[in-house]
């Protein structure tokens, strides 16, 4: 799956980001696929394994994106389906493994961000083998989450969900990314 450039995102932004917010989680699995496809190219071979548009577009993804996309569903989504869910959809523990994939997935994001930095600025990895260990790592753990996610997450979502809290959902996720036109 190729990155997405500057411009493909801006166009995104304006026109392709789905209105309804279950619907742009999902889409972002396919962006966290991606980055996952790239760290698996660079741990295999740093140097040759990625070019530097793929290196920026990861690098991006692990500023922002990722703590984007665990913004919106541990500030916007969870409170909301907390407040819709019903006893014998287990909640609380759908709520803990989320917290507990997210903080996960960031906490391996630190460590192969400082050497996606040193590759972005032309500079060898300082620990090639704690780098491959780290992004293989990472991209099990987003992988798993991801149809962890799909499985349980967002079903429970479609299912709890009612035709207000879509609307509330879709501004708070735009407002998160500063898009002001959106929705």
């Amino acid at each position: 799956m190729p990155a997405l450039t500057n411009e493909t995102r801006a166009v995104a932004a304006q026109s392709d980001v789905p209105a309804d917010p279950i619907d742009r989680i999902v889409d972002e699995h396919f962006r966290r696929q991606a980055l996952c496809h790239v760290l698996e190219r660079l741990a295999r071979n740093p140097r040759h394994g990625g070019n530097r548009e793929e290196i920026e577009e990861a690098l991006d993804y692990l500023e922002s994106e990722m703590n984007l996309h665990a913004a919106y569903e541990e500030e916007d989504l969870l409170p909301l389906l907390g407040r819709r869910c019903q006893h014998g959809d287990r909640f609380g523990e759908i709520s803990v493994a989320l917290r507990e994939n997210h903080a996960s997935e960031r906490e391996l994001g630190a460590i192969v961000l400082l050497e996606l930095r040193r590759l972005s600025a032309g500079g060898a990895l300082a620990n090639p083998a704690g780098f491959f260990a780290s992004a293989r790592r990472l991209t099990t753990a987003i992988r798993r989450h991801i149809v962890w996610e799909n499985a349980v997450l967002v079903p429970l979502a479609r299912r709890r969900l009612k035709g207000p809290d879509y609307p509330y959902l879709a501004r708070k996720m735009a407002d998160r990314r500063g898009e002001t036109n959106a929705i």
